[in-house]
């Protein structure tokens, strides 16, 4: 099982980003306010939230404590 490697929001754009460690991405899911990254075999190695403290209410200072984990 792949552990995720990294994790960063950025709130130029106010977009959180997941990635599984050593995952190519082969595909993308566009699901409006999510994108998920799929490798060759279909399986989920990345997530990305469009808008999180926007949209899916998670307060600025805990977002900014999780920039380039």
């Amino acid at each position: 099982m792949a552990k995720i490697e990294y994790v960063n929001y950025d709130e130029n754009v106010d977009h959180l980003t997941i990635f599984k460690e050593k995952e190519k991405i082969d595909s993308s899911v566009d699901k409006g306010l999510v994108i998920l990254s799929l490798n060759k075999k279909k399986e989920l190695v990345g997530i990305e939230f469009m808008g999180i403290h926007k949209n899916f209410k998670i307060p600025f200072d805990i977002l900014k404590k999780i920039k380039g984990c």
